[in-house]
């Protein structure tokens, strides 16, 4: 009798013990939102068709949400105005000193575009010359550091000789380990094909255009150069419009890029690509490059971006620039997915009942042999399960399943029966009895 008091006693104490630490402390360490997470996901997928997009963090603040890809929207998710799009043309009249425009050309643009109080620039435009004057090409590059935020663009490509990331890439990236997924399957570069291009100095970051040594398939978002990941153009694009840096990026492979933890998430698939079609959008009426000079001012927008728009330019530069504007309207819009379905927790209340109930019924069960011991761990492990189900994909709410889960388990650990001591043989008798 004592010793089935003693191992009930011990039951309660580690499994309650257990249950409060992963349903109170647990939740604040990173570890654990990634477990409860994996669990999140994986039970939720019996109640919605992959592949699922899942934000939050599991709190009662900020309940897991889920999303599923559908018809495409191009409605942005926040209410600043669509960025300016700056085009330049073929340039008939003359007005710069050469078409494509030079190094100066382009300074004189940016000097302008800061007169009339731009302070966030995006330029989807390969900057490129073989051969420049110095000065103007330091003029350039002054005229891009005087911007908040400035983004430029270039083709990436893979080579037998790899160099040195530029400052400007470096700047825009992440370390390897920060991305979450199968990092080996993305595209792989390391150098710039293009020689003689200006990315910038300072705060200047750049985003790839496209990737040459890749099978023109989908949006790429995402390549690996070394041990780092660089993004595409309109992804910094995106994140110059909302005033956020690389930091602010969560990145998922198979499921979602997110830009900043309220930002717009973007639905992407194992190879770092957009995985939904770009959508049709309506045309935009882009500010001719050379009304700059004498404009008095820009329609108000958080970012200003520039566009190749030369009837002469390259396939692949024609190809960038038209797809330049959906781009950015499928990753605002978050094209192509769901509206937020919560998953609530319950009270706090609610919760610490429901953990009891499983500690008390574990101390009720505890007592009898490793069968009855084993039966236990099997009957409360599917009576958390289901319940966490039920809950789930009827309810739509989200259950405090691992705590009682590892509350079972520690009980379970605890209350293995104690030995029975062998006799001891009595004594021989003595010799003649």
């Amino acid at each position: 009798m004592a010793r089935s008091l003693i191992r009930r006693f011990a039951v309660l104490v580690a499994s309650a013990a257990a249950s409060y630490s992963l349903w109170w402390f647990a939740p604040s360490q990173p570890w654990f939102r990634e477990f409860d997470r994996a669990v999140f996901s994986g039970v939720v997928q019996a109640c919605a068709n992959p592949p699922l997009i899942v934000s939050g963090e599991g709190t009662y603040a900020k309940p897991w949400t889920l999303r599923t890809l559908t018809t495409v929207s191009t409605k942005r998710t926040n209410d600043s105005p669509a960025p300016v799009v700056v085009a330049i043309g073929d340039d008939p009249e003359g007005v710069f000193q050469s078409s494509p425009p030079s190094p100066v050309d382009f300074a004189v643009m940016l000097k302008n575009l800061r007169r009339l109080g731009a302070k966030r620039v995006a330029l989807g435009t390969v900057m490129a010359w073989s051969e420049s004057d110095p000065i103007a090409r330091s003029a350039l590059e002054g005229q891009l550091s005087g911007f908040e935020v400035a983004v430029t663009a270039t083709p990436l490509t893979r080579g037998a000789t790899p160099e040195p990331m530029p400052g400007a890439f470096l700047r825009a990236s992440l370390p390897i380990n920060r991305v979450k997924g199968e990092t080996a399957l993305l595209p792989v570069v390391n150098r710039l094909p293009v020689p003689g291009t200006i990315l910038g100095e300072g705060r200047v970051i750049a985003g790839f255009s496209e990737l040459e040594s890749e099978p023109a398939k989908g949006l790429p978002l995402l390549a690996r150069w070394g041990d780092r990941v660089v993004f595409a153009f309109p992804v910094m694009a995106a994140l110059a419009e909302r005033d956020l840096t690389v930091d602010d990026v969560t990145i998922r492979l198979g499921e979602s890029l997110q830009l900043g933890t309220d930002g717009p998430i973007v639905p992407l698939d194992s190879f770092g690509r957009l995985a939904v079609s770009l959508a049709k959008t309506s045309p935009v009426s882009p500010v001719a490059a050379e009304s700059l000079i004498d404009a008095a001012e820009l329609p108000a927008a958080p970012l200003v971006v520039l566009r190749d728009d030369r009837g002469a330019a390259d396939a692949a530069t024609k190809r960038f620039s038209a797809a330049l504007v959906p781009s950015l309207a499928a990753i605002d819009s978050e094209a192509g997915l769901s509206p937020k379905r919560p998953f609530a927790r319950m009270q706090w209340q609610g919760e610490v009942m429901f953990l009891a109930g499983i500690v008390l019924l574990q101390v009720m069960l505890a007592g009898g042999g490793s069968f009855r011991r084993h039966l236990t761990l099997l009957l409360l492990t599917g009576l958390v399960v289901a319940t966490q189900y039920i809950g789930t994909c009827w309810a739509h709410g989200w259950l405090p399943g691992v705590a009682a889960l590892g509350s079972v388990l520690a009980g379970w650990l605890v209350s293995w029966p104690p030995r029975e001591r062998p006799l001891e043989p009595s004594p021989a008798g003595e010799p003649g009895e």
